[in-house]
């Protein structure tokens, strides 16, 4: 009888047997109870630690059951490519590495290119220096299906202020993202264009409301320049995870 708990670096192993004798049905019952209870500590760790990730991640920590008439196996495993990139860590080398990495190597997968969207929100457009309220547009009867982000700036008129806040979000010098663990350095090269450029409208009508959600493309190349990202830092939760604790409240409970 024994619980499995998929980590980084390999898994770990319990085997129940070893610690008391209890008939296969108290035993399968049991170690049901200890993979419910080590779910449950690793989502909590995970509400804890993460933010955007939060989510997608609690849901893929997922239990898995193998009952028979003489043994009981539950594994805790981490399904989905970007929660195991939280987890384990992601760079050069794929999930499991880390540091700076060029993401053209795991996007364009041999194409050419691919076009890449961005979701924009009201709260975006702003923070890049423009108007803080962009429906106002529909008000005023302009179109702004593929309405470039220059000329939305000239009909919205941004002050100084929005205009000089602008140019602090476009980087206009390169940025060296140096990797402690490998020694490597990698250059991100500064905007070509305005991050809003081209720039598109999508309007939804509900029974009660209107909404509007904006998006934005970027081409990513394979002559192009390189599409730095600073790599992701293992969370390692599941190494955090106190099995002891656990062992002893599933059979602490009457069951």
């Amino acid at each position: 009888m024994a619980i499995e708990t998929s980590k980084l670096g390999g898994n770990k192993r319990i085997d129940i047997t070893a610690i008391c004798r209890l008939d296969v049905n108290s035993l399968q019952r049991r170690v049901r109870e200890i993979g419910l209870l080590v779910q449950n500590e690793w989502r909590n760790k995970a509400r804890s630690s993460l933010n955007t990730t939060a989510t997608d991640y609690i849901n893929n920590i997922q239990l898995e059951f193998i009952n028979n008439s003489v043994s009981a196996t539950c594994e805790v495993v981490l399904y989905g490519t970007i929660p195991n990139m939280m987890e384990q860590g992601m760079g050069p080398g794929g999930v499991g590495s880390t540091g700076p990495y060029d993401l053209r190597k795991f996007v364009l997968k041999g194409r050419q290119y691919v076009d890449i969207p961005f979701d924009r929100t009201g709260a975006d457009i702003q923070n890049f220096g423009y108007a803080s309220k962009p429906f106002s547009l529909t008000k005023q009867g302009v179109h702004m299906s593929g309405v470039g982000a220059e000329a939305y700036a000239k009909m919205m008129a941004p002050d100084e202020r929005m205009q000089a806040n602008m140019a602090r979000k476009m980087r206009n010098a390169p940025n060296f993202v140096h990797d402690p663990f490998s020694g490597r350095t990698l250059v991100q090269e500064p905007h070509a264009a305005d991050p809003l450029a081209g720039m598109i409208k999508h309007k939804a009508t509900y029974a009660k409301t209107k909404g509007a959600t904006f998006t934005s493309f970027r081409r990513m190349s394979a002559k192009g320049k390189p599409w730095v990202h600073p790599g992701i830092v293992p969370r390692k939760l599941a190494q955090k995870i106190d099995f002891g604790r656990c062992i002893s409240a599933a059979f602490s409970i009457a069951i």
